[in-house]
């Protein structure tokens, strides 16, 4: 291993307010994605924020700049490559994107600072704004550890690229979906037998540096839920309130929603999940002072029923996040109908949204759907067609229809591996940064990643893929909602761990 040069700019008040001036500069540009922007960008002038975000970028780091090679994949899509002397080593890739989330106007009154100020209260030492930790803190800090080892006079023998989508937020077909076709022509793909080109990809995500049941613990991501959104749509025939049927269609979509929702998908263990192996090494952690869950989850090991058990019990106590780790989560989230108190709804329809568990399929969650709202509906005499949009002209059945149509939809992410080398270099890495307490070794575990990240774009490139959001404190940093901060010590830790990462896997692993 490359002898890891320790840089601790968490210990240093001069580099927290420099740093706070750099990402909180990148939180004043609003590079914000909105639902429903057009796939070409040029089309859209609310896309020309990310240029003034790019001037900034090369005014804030002018060595990464002057160094690196940069590419503009789709405009705003970019791509930093530090090209290595061993062209025998394969590269390695590290993503964080550009564009933030949406601040709704009736917050804005919620806020303690204006969401696009970039405020640092010296105070607290948290730095305010929309992005100042999903995910201009993951992004920022990549460029700091690089601005930092090039100021050191680092030679890197790996060839490094920093790949930054812009419209993560609403699933990356315009950045990192184009950033992972040009990375796949330049360097090829992996899969169905052909080598994969690059040494592991890592990106925001995972579970944190923290503690679980008293033991000190990082959480890498090695894989992602799937993902569909499934829209129930039912048509009735209109006429006037004062002579209702029995049931209008408003009334019969809320009796569909209450039955999927009294109906939870069952969470579920197997030997691909790597929840399994985090549950059993958290276990083996505790030795003689294990909860009687962790002993219930050392026992599990190689028991397919008692996996099953632990989930169950997991579902039933633990927390929401741990919960959905493990199983498929359904959340109504849209719902639509009627136009007129005094005429009956001609139609009503609601969007599901699901994150499906790496042991769950996309044909699985559809089918139960299916399954689960079919008798019913036809209970109601309404005519089930799944699949497709209703057309314009088309008949209306007199008795009514419930039309089933899958949305957007993903399968989950193959699961990386987590017992090779470059985990293990990883892991050590982290274990290096963020030590235990009184000099115990952190534990470190993979998990599952509830939510969707631009890696998803990457599959073809390498096999070893990452969620890990290196600092101790984004379970906290209230992203996506109202006053998202970032702690600066936190973000210290953040360009420390890329640092690392960087010289500990600058060789053959």
């Amino acid at each position: 291993m490359v002898p890891s040069k320790v840089w601790k700019p968490e210990e240093s008040k001069e580099w927290i307010l420099a740093s706070s001036k750099r990402l909180g500069g990148s939180v004043k540009v609003p590079t914000i994605s909105y639902d429903g922007m057009p796939l070409n960008v040029t089309s859209d002038p609310r896309f020309q924020i990310f240029d003034a975000f790019h001037d900034y970028l090369r005014e804030t780091f002018p060595l990464v700049h002057s160094r690196a090679r940069i590419t503009k994949v789709n405009h705003y899509g970019l791509v930093f490559e530090f090209k290595g002397s061993d062209q025998s080593l394969k590269p390695a890739l590290y993503a964080g994107h550009q564009d933030v989330v949406p601040v709704p106007s009736d917050t804005l009154d919620q806020w303690k600072f204006p969401p696009f100020e970039g405020h640092y209260d010296v105070e607290t030492d948290l730095l305010w704004g929309r992005g100042s930790s999903d995910d201009k803190n993951m992004l920022i800090g990549i460029l700091e550890a690089l601005e930092r080892l090039l100021e050191e006079g680092f030679e890197n023998s790996r060839t490094i690229l920093v790949a930054s989508g812009f419209d993560e937020e609403v699933g990356g077909p315009r950045g990192a979906g184009k950033i992972g076709l040009e990375l796949e022509r330049l360097y090829g793909k992996g899969g169905d037998g052909k080598d994969y080109p690059f040494e592991f990809v890592l990106d925001e995500g995972g579970l944190g540096v923290g503690e679980e049941q008293g033991i000190d613990i990082a959480m890498p991501a090695v894989a992602e839920k799937g993902y569909t959104d499934i829209k129930v749509e039912i048509r009735t025939l209109g006429g006037h309130s004062a002579v209702p049927p029995d049931h209008t269609a408003i009334g019969i979509l809320s009796s569909i929603l209450k039955k999927i929702e009294d109906n939870p998908h069952k969470p579920s263990l197997t030997p691909r999940n790597p929840i399994l192996t985090h549950l059993i090494c958290l276990a083996e952690a505790l030795e003689s002072n294990v909860s009687s869950q962790g002993r219930t989850q050392k026992a599990s090991d190689g028991e397919p029923k008692k996996w099953n058990e632990v989930a169950a019990r997991i579902a039933r106590e633990g927390t929401r996040t741990q919960k959905y780790v493990l199983q498929t989560s359904q959340a109504i989230d849209v719902v639509n109908g009627g136009l007129k108190a005094n005429a009956l709804p001609e139609s009503a329809s609601a969007v599901i949204n699901h994150r499906i568990a790496v042991d769950s399929s996309l044909f699985e969650i559809q089918h139960r759907l299916e399954g689960m709202i079919r008798p019913l509906a036809e209970s109601f005499g309404l005519k089930v067609i799944v699949g497709g949009e209703q057309q314009e002209g088309e008949a209306q059945d007199p008795a009514g229809t419930l039309r089933i149509t899958f949305l957007t939809s993903s399968e989950p992410t193959p699961v990386s591996p987590w017992t090779n080398a470059q985990f293990g270099r990883l892991a050590s890495t982290i274990r290096h940064v963020f030590p235990g307490k009184d000099g115990r070794e952190r534990l470190v575990t993979p998990v599952v990643m509830t939510g969707n990240t631009d890696l998803r774009h990457y599959l073809n490139l390498s096999q070893n893929l990452w969620r890990f959001n290196p600092n101790t404190y984004m379970m906290n940093s209230n992203k996506h909602t109202v006053g998202e901060n970032m702690n600066m010590y936190a973000h210290a830790q953040t360009a420390r761990f890329i640092h690392a990462l960087i010289r500990n896997t600058d060789e053959a692993l």
